[in-house]
């Protein structure tokens, strides 16, 4: 897809149709249901805007597919989920997201891992929420960690980072979310039923 520009649109096109008809079927399904959200992970995206990604035969890197082109990518996507009635909502955790990009693309929520973030992403982070954007902000492990956390431990890390955002935990309580750093998907059972409780007390101490 990387080497040909027409499949790669082609490609966006075909999620947004299937995305489309994922959201009517959930309204079907869920009909008190007022608000849905669909999640587009973008694991690859910084992989992809800098020639990350390596060929098939691993001698060499897919072209650089440059930021209007990915944003018209994404905006398909994101576009078609608002038009179905549903939050757009984009989360990565990898380093080096553009998340002003992202933004720019249509979502309504950006879904970041915490121990990824750097100097460069608080910028693009704090204007996300000062223009009314979601940010979920992952800083519960995502598998069993060896020494648990405490809820109070990991609100300091959210305090924290706040202030250096430079922005009051009062005025962006309702747009801030606490999630787990990654996926659950290599969590143990426990642990996943564990980190969804953690979150929600360490949303509850801040």
């Amino acid at each position: 897809m990387l080497s040909d520009h027409g499949a790669g649109r082609d490609l966006a096109r075909a999620l947004a149709e299937g995305v489309r008809g994922h959201v009517a079927d959930l309204r079907r399904r869920l009909p008190k249901v007022e608000r849905l959200i669909v999640q587009v992970d973008e694991p690859m995206l910084p992989a992809v805007l800098e020639a990350g990604v390596p060929t098939a035969s691993g001698f060499g890197r897919h072209r650089t597919v440059h930021p209007p082109e990915a944003s018209a990518a994404l905006e398909i996507v994101l576009a078609a989920i608002s038009d179905a009635g549903a939050e757009p909502w984009v989360h990565s955790c990898a380093p080096g997201v553009p998340w002003a990009l992202v933004a720019g693309a249509g979502a309504r929520g950006l879904s970041v891992d915490h121990t990824m973030l750097g100097a460069k992403d608080f910028d693009a982070l704090a204007t996300a929420l000062d223009d009314g954007l979601v940010v979920g902000l992952g800083v519960v492990p995502s598998t069993d960690p060896v020494a648990v956390p405490t809820e109070k431990v990991l609100a300091e890390q959210v305090l924290r980072w706040l202030d250096m955002l430079g922005l009051d935990p009062a005025d962006v309580r309702e747009r801030l979310v606490i999630t787990p750093s990654c996926g659950l998907a290599g969590a143990s059972p426990d642990w996943g039923r564990r980190a969804l409780s953690l979150s929600h007390d360490v949303a509850s101490h801040l």
